[in-house]
């Protein structure tokens, strides 16, 4: 008999000895991805830990890192395409599902950004929009953005942006405006729901890749970044 109880005892230790440890659900964790990045815990893409306002600010939540466009560590904050005409929070907003961070996250990062925007359309053109100019927009500046699923109805012209600068007025009339899209309503001219950029204004974006001075036509969904 005590020989069996021995034998049970051992055969129990090595089956928990020889179990694997518990899969993390994220690739490593850190201030942010773009800390992450350069202190070389990781340089994949993929889903990480963050604490963008560390300690004493909201807990650590998981978000998904861009580590290869633009130098790296841009966290994904937002995916929208035309024709869905809702915002909707998610916990983890992924490559996969359309919605917006939360708003308690949302402006942990906003507030702690430090390089700007970066936007990937559908066939991989990249744009980006410094820190600076995001908070120039003499129409609706990233400042004054709180909630990602009322960005649509911000902007003194009334069709609103994450982001909006216009040469004269913000009227969105006269075709010198730039504008970051990220609307679950109709737009106030075109009538349709989505994500666009535009630079017709003369704060223009770092980095541009459409041929026009508007994207729309050549995209439908965007993937929007900080970092």
């Amino acid at each position: 008999m005590i020989r069996i109880l021995f034998l049970i005892a051992t055969i129990s230790l090595v089956s928990c000895a020889s179990s694997p440890p518990p899969k993390l659900e994220y690739l490593a964790s850190g201030q942010s991805c773009i800390e992450i990045l350069n202190s070389g815990k990781s340089s994949k893409d993929g889903i990480y830990m963050i604490d963008p306002d560390g300690p004493g600010g909201i807990a650590p939540f998981k978000a998904y890192c861009d580590m290869t466009h633009e130098g790296g560590g841009w966290i994904l904050y937002a995916h929208h395409a035309d024709g869905v005409a809702t915002l909707d929070k998610k916990e983890l907003v992924n490559k996969s599902s359309f919605g917006v961070i939360e708003n308690k996250k949302w402006n942990a990062l906003r507030v702690n950004m430090k390089s700007g925007m970066m936007f990937i359309d559908e066939n991989g053109l990249v744009s980006t929009l410094s820190l600076p100019k995001l908070n120039s927009g003499n129409c609706s500046s990233i400042s004054s953005v709180s909630d990602l699923s009322a960005a649509g109805e911000l902007g003194k012209g009334g069709s609103g942006g994450l982001w909006h600068n216009e040469n004269n007025g913000c009227t969105i009339t006269g075709g010198d405006y730039s504008i970051v899209q990220l609307r679950g309503k109709s737009y106030k001219n075109y009538k349709i729901a989505g994500s666009a950029l535009y630079q017709q204004s003369a704060l223009k974006f770092d980095k541009w890749p459409y041929s026009r001075d508007w994207s729309y036509e050549d995209q439908n969904t965007l993937l929007y970044f900080v970092k």
